[in-house]
């Protein structure tokens, strides 16, 4: 029985080699072309036509799903991710698969292993850096900036007076009135023992004569 022999297992656990995989497709979407051993090409080209394939649909959901075979949210994959549907998808909308060639460049010095080219078509005329340079210099919008500036608008405005009512006018002139008289009364006072003083120092010298 033909069991646990479809696929390519590469000497390394699933997790591992989802990992290099997603890394490999990368590499291949920013560069157009990647060199590696035959069995790792054979690998990267059934994973990197399925991207592709997502990547024609253009909608939301397929980029959401490239996004998660590609395990990692890093700005570095995100971008690479956004040239792959701007840019490399739209040359294969009228092609139905077959999306990359491979093709072998001799035996690796040391340990002797065939070494591949895997190469995506037609690719030559696309730049990601220029692509980069492009995303960069796009003005991003800045919500938070402009409900700052309503919040100290709304703090530089002035506050609207209230109108009194004529029962509150009449106790503030009241308290005027009361304030008033009570300065009054000091002074009488004041002036008061100013006089009382010189009588008092008249008696005390009858009394020494």
């Amino acid at each position: 029985m033909r069991h646990q022999k479809k696929g390519f297992k590469l000497g390394r656990k699933k997790a591992h080699r989802d990992a290099m995989l997603a890394n490999m497709a990368v590499s291949l979407f920013i560069h157009g072309q990647i060199q590696t051993t035959t069995q790792k090409a054979k690998a990267l080209k059934e994973f990197a036509e399925k991207l592709i394939t997502f990547a024609k649909k253009g909608d939301l959901h397929s980029r959401r799903i490239v996004l998660s075979r590609l395990k990692t949210k890093s700005r570095a994959i995100q971008t690479s991710v956004n040239f792959l549907f701007d840019k490399v998808a739209p040359i294969f909308q009228n092609r139905e698969g077959g999306y990359t060639r491979i093709f072998k460049v001799g035996f690796r010095k040391g340990d002797n292993a065939e070494m591949s080219l895997l190469k995506l078509i037609g690719f030559e005329g696309l730049d990601f850096q220029a692509y980069l340079a492009k995303e960069d210099t796009t003005p991003k919008s800045e919500p938070k900036a402009e409900k700052k500036t309503v919040q100290k608008e709304k703090s530089i405005s002035p506050q609207p007076t209230q109108e009194k009512s004529p029962s509150e006018e009449k106790k503030v002139e009241n308290t005027e009135l009361q304030e008033e008289d009570k300065e009054t009364q000091e002074v009488e006072t004041a002036e008061e023992k100013i006089e009382e003083q010189p009588e008092s120092e008249s008696e005390s010298e009858v009394s020494e004569k």
